[in-house]
Formats: structure tokens, C-alpha cells, sequence
């Protein structure tokens, strides 16, 4: 069990940029979920409904790619692919262009309980209408490390994160005609869990981000959209239950909040709740994970207003993500 969930940290949005970084208003994906509207992730992701846009996402996926290698390894490399799609697209399939983020990634192991490790995140997108491109997203640096757990949970693995705002990051992924003033975003995840049994387990889940733009600036997005860009603080957080069916297939439910206000005045801007339920299954001792996911995303503010009706678990605003995740 301790095994499956040393690995059941959230990726994506270890994909994402954009949502991490603007208060933009488009209706975008979701690193693994949510729009581009005030977003801090660049990715498909489970904030806010999936649409074709690779650019726009957060990530609540419980499958990561951040495997312990075995104990004589210093060394390890991953690669993770994580596609999404909404309901609409899903029903239109054969007509849609799917978008995924994507990452290829090493580690090192400094000490028994620290590792520091260098990701490349990329977009792909599949469909008719695809041209076929690689587009180069945000590298980010990470570092893990472990600590003591609390009333009585397992050890915590937090693991933290600089996004770098590359030049041809920043143009892929936010603006190809605005030059902005960008210095990157500081992320962190962490998840406490209780063992209850050998069967089942518990835990709480957190992911605070920290987008830092020096000053607001008005911008032109990739899609022609006026936007504006400035420093945002986010947390995604929820709890989870986790049934071991064995050591290969391990469900889950979750669910939870993502929150965004505008850092200089703390201002809330965006409230959305979470539900998804998901498997893991796990091959060749840990190795490979393949993680699929469908989440619900229920806006209850939005751009600093609250809905005036927020629609709880509707079909129309489900979300289907599979994500695969390998290391060696």
C-alpha cells in the first residue's frame, strides 16, 4: 500500500504554467484540470471543464511519474503523457482535436530522503485538425525530500517546485505578441496519509502555488484574447480515500477545493469545487502507472463573482483524463 501511495502524488498540473500566472478569463482545459481563465498552468488539468486548449490546466491526477528508484539507483528518468478531454469532445470524437501535456524528466538522489530532479514539459495535440507539433511548454526544476508524518500518518514526501519562464515558454504558451515580465511560479505538493488497513487508506492532499509577476500587465493571448497577467496565489486541496485491491490496482475518490485570489490584495477570485473518481494501475514493480480519471469541476466563483447557480455534478461538465507515467 505504502508503495502505490508513494507514488500517487499529483502530476499535472505539474502541468501547468498559464493558470499559475493569469487572471485571464478564456474557458480553457484543464495539468491536470482547470481553464485558462485566471489560470496558473499551461496544461490540461481538473479545476475548470477540459476544452481542446493544451494551453490551460492545473492537475489533480493522483498518478506521477516521481518514482523511488531502487536503493543502489542515484540516478532515474521518467516520461509522462497525460491527455483530456470534455464531455463534449468525448461524444465527438472522431471530430475533435484532443490536447496533452506532456513531460520527459530525470532525478538524481543526493541523500536517502532528498532527490532533486529537471522536467521538460511539452503539448501534443491528436486529431483531424492536428498539425502534428511538438510545442515546448515551461522546463521546472523540483526537489523531494521526507519528513516525519503527523497524528500518526504515514511519512510525508513533499516535493517542490520552480516553473523556469523561458523566452519560447512564455511565447508557446501565454503570449507570441506581448513581451512579458515574468519571474516563474514556486509550487508545492504534499499528501498526509493514514493507513487504516492494509486495504484502506486516507489522506489530505495540498498544493499551494505562488505565480511571481512583478507588476499586472495587459497582454493579447495566443488565441487573440485581451488578458491580463499578475501574481496569483492558488491552493488545490482535497481529501481521498484509496481501496488497495491489490498491489497493482489501487481506486480512489476524491474531493476538494481549488482557490485563487490576486496576491497583492489578497483578493478572492476563483472558487471551484472537485470530485473525481480514478484508478491506479500500477506494472513492473512500480515502473509504469496508468491513471484514469473522471473529475467534475463545479464553479462557484469565478473572476471574483459568485455563480448565481452553481451546477453540482452535471454531466456536460465532466472530464475524462488518462495519464500514463514511466520511470527507469
Amino acid at each position: 500500500m505504502k508503495k502505490i501511495l508513494s507514488i500517487a502524488i499529483v502530476l499535472a498540473a505539474a502541468t501547468g504554467f498559464a493558470q499559475t500566472s493569469t487572471t485571464a478569463t478564456s474557458s480553457g482545459a484543464s495539468d491536470a484540470n482547470t481553464n485558462s481563465s485566471t489560470n496558473e498552468s499551461t496544461q490540461p488539468a481538473s479545476t475548470t471543464k477540459a476544452t481542446a486548449s493544451p494551453v490551460t490546466t492545473i492537475g489533480t491526477s493522483t498518478a506521477s511519474a516521481e518514482q523511488k528508484p531502487a536503493e543502489t539507483k542515484n540516478w532515474s528518468v521518467s516520461l509522462t503523457l497525460q491527455g483530456e478531454a470534455n464531455n463534449e469532445q468525448i461524444q465527438r470524437i472522431g471530430e475533435q482535436t484532443i490536447g496533452t501535456v506532456n513531460n520527459i524528466g530525470a532525478g538524481y538522489k543526493v541523500t536517502k530522503d532528498t532527490k532533486i530532479g529537471f522536467r521538460q514539459y511539452f503539448n501534443y495535440a491528436v486529431g483531424r485538425e492536428s498539425k502534428g507539433e511538438i510545442v515546448s511548454s515551461f522546463p521546472v526544476l523540483t526537489v523531494g525530500t521526507k519528513v516525519a508524518g503527523i497524528a500518526g500518518s504515514d511519512p510525508i514526501a513533499p516535493l517542490f517546485w520552480y516553473y523556469i519562464p523561458t523566452q519560447e515558454a512564455k511565447q508557446n504558451q501565454i503570449s507570441k505578441v506581448t513581451p512579458l515580465d515574468h519571474n516563474g511560479i514556486l509550487r508545492m505538493d504534499a499528501e498526509v496519509v493514514w493507513t487504516v488497513n492494509p486495504k484502506v487508506s486516507l489522506s489530505y492532499y495540498f498544493n499551494p502555488r505562488q505565480s511571481l509577476v512583478p507588476v499586472a500587465q495587459n497582454y493579447i493571448d495566443n488565441s487573440g484574447k485581451p488578458q491580463v497577467l499578475e501574481s496569483t496565489t492558488r491552493l488545490i486541496h482535497y481529501v481521498v480515500a484509496y481501496y488497495n485491491v491489490n498491489d497493482a490496482i489501487q481506486p480512489y475518490i476524491y474531493t476538494g477545493m481549488e482557490n485563487g485570489a490576486q496576491t497583492e490584495t489578497l483578493t478572492s477570485k476563483r472558487e471551484h469545487a472537485l470530485t473525481a473518481v480514478g484508478v491506479n494501475f500500477t506494472m513492473f514493480g512500480g515502473k509504469l502507472i496508468i491513471n484514469p480519471e473522471i473529475y467534475d469541476t463545479t464553479i462557484l466563483k469565478e473572476k471574483g463573482e459568485y455563480a448565481a447557480a452553481p451546477r453540482w455534478l452535471q454531466t456536460e461538465n465532466l472530464a475524462y483524463q488518462l495519464t500514463t507515467a514511466m520511470s527507469f
